[in-house]
């Protein structure tokens, strides 16, 4: 049961929504959004991801995630996650000033807070607090979906991005694996097909997305495989 709990948590931050994105009047290529996707183990749905991109004022942005076990499962285990990543765009590109984390049941909570003018980041676990010093552009886990669909808007290839992860800064790598027509329950999408990996991650940990470019490169569809051999799929429900 905690093997579960600890993928579907670590599963749901994967996860982006960019649609309906035009380019505004600010350069920012996002615009507000919300929606809702499955997470299923070996057949059997145990979860859904709720998403919302909303703008904070003319400058910054707030990108929140929320998830929780449905099912059977609702009625032994209460693990729901709430995160929430605070950025702008500038320059033409994201930079993020708070990231935080807040896991029910099995108790966890994280906060970063990102200090550009000194070029580090400042950790808090549980109470647990460091400093870490950053590059230019470092992301957190979860508004790094979006730069990935921001740059997969605007030039279609391979790329690789900072992410301060887990209290250690590490490189996130995507690489384009072609072109696949998938079904959802928005219907039939073109979508990119796209792997992860993180520098160093053992080869049989796999991360796959579908991005599709009619909903302005908006992951319709993830899949992990694990070490041992289980994986899980999340896939678009509904978009608004």
């Amino acid at each position: 049961m905690r093997k579960l709990i600890t993928q579907f948590t670590a599963f749901t931050i994967l996860i982006l929504h960019g649609a309906f994105l035009p380019v505004i009047a600010s350069g920012v290529p996002l615009s507000p959004f919300k929606a809702t996707y499955s997470l299923t183990k070996e057949g059997t749905e145990v979860g859904l991801a709720h998403y919302e991109l909303s703008k904070i004022d003319h400058t910054w942005w707030r990108y929140s995630a929320t998830s929780e076990i449905t099912g059977w499962l609702s009625y032994v285990v209460d693990a729901d996650v709430t995160e929430q990543s605070i950025w702008r765009w500038n320059n033409g590109h994201m930079q993020v000033r708070e990231y935080r984390y807040d896991q029910t049941g099995r108790e966890k909570h994280v906060k970063l807070y990102f200090d550009w003018e000194k070029q580090r980041v400042t950790n808090d676990i549980d109470g647990d607090r460091w400093k870490m010093n950053i590059l230019d552009g470092t992301l957190d886990k979860l508004s790094v979906n979006l730069a990935l669909m921001a740059h997969m808007k605007q030039h279609q290839s391979n790329t690789s991005f900072a992410v301060a992860d887990g209290g250690k800064l590490k490189t996130y790598i995507f690489n384009v694996a072609g072109k696949e027509m998938i079904e959802t329950p928005l219907g039939h999408i073109s979508c990119i097909k796209i792997k992860r990996n993180k520098r160093g991650r053992a080869k049989n940990k796999e991360t796959t997305m579908w991005l599709a470019p009619s909903l302005n490169y908006l992951i319709v569809k993830l899949e992990k495989k694990n070490r041992d051999g289980d994986s899980m799929l999340l896939q678009i429900q509904s978009l608004n």
